[in-house]
């Protein structure tokens, strides 16, 4: 999806679809980033067993690095609370555990802001 197609964010799924796509983007460079930073270079894609094979794929504070990307998709700030303890295990599980929690949030927000105009 190009910038264009997410100007109209009216809806969760658009705002879900924008999510799923900001956040995998910037979770494969932090991750190909941390690599090249440990290895000196990508580490391979294939590899069976590894000493870090039980801890999340992504922890709390990686999605609260990307606190900006949730932020720009819902128009509202990010609230770190908002993270499942423990990590997660792929981009998507991130995206299908806190979308819901801000498009909550952002329902909130949104009425709380028609009481004060009213």
């Amino acid at each position: 999806m190009t910038n264009n197609q997410f100007a109209n964010l009216n809806t969760a799924e658009a705002r879900k679809a924008q999510l799923e796509e900001e956040f995998s983007k910037w979770f494969s460079a932090e991750r190909d980033d941390w690599d090249e930073l440990v290895t000196g270079q990508s580490a391979p894609k294939d590899l069976t067993s590894d000493l870090y094979d039980d801890m999340p794929v992504i922890d709390s504070k990686a999605v609260a690095r990307a606190a900006p990307i949730f932020e720009k998709v819902f128009g509202i700030p990010f609230d770190s609370n908002l993270i499942k303890p423990g990590g997660y295990t792929s981009a998507s599980e991130v995206v299908a555990d806190i979308a819901p929690k801000m498009e909550q949030k952002l329902v909130d927000h949104e009425a709380k802001t028609r009481r004060i105009a009213k």
